[in-house]
């Protein structure tokens, strides 16, 4: 029988390509889950920022405090003169967001 001129991968270099793509993945895994938190808290920030504003009117207009309607955060609330928000962070303990209310 007559030998092809075709050749394949060896197993050696099949091995390589995979053990890189193996750390390629492992450091993108490790920089989403990073800007996942980010995002999160980033999205808490702007709603609570937004929410101090709508409060902050409220307050000059001598209204009652409006309800705070939270998607990115788990919470927000009130405390003195700071309103709080408590992103929903997947896995992670939440952090406190202060805002001071002008």
């Amino acid at each position: 029988m007559a030998k092809s001129g075709c050749r394949g991968f060896t197993l050696v270099e099949l091995m390589i390509v995979i053990g890189i793509l193996g750390v390629l993945s492992s450091i993108a895994l490790v920089q989403y889950k990073d800007y996942v938190l980010r995002s999160a808290e980033n999205s808490c920030l702007s709603e609570a920022k937004a929410y101090s504003s709508v409060l902050a009117e409220a307050r000059y207009r001598g209204a009652g405090d409006p309800v705070p309607i939270a998607s990115a955060c788990s919470s927000i609330s009130v405390e003195g003169t700071f309103v709080v928000g408590t992103p929903s962070l997947p896995g992670k303990v939440s952090q406190r967001i202060d805002i001071r209310v002008p």
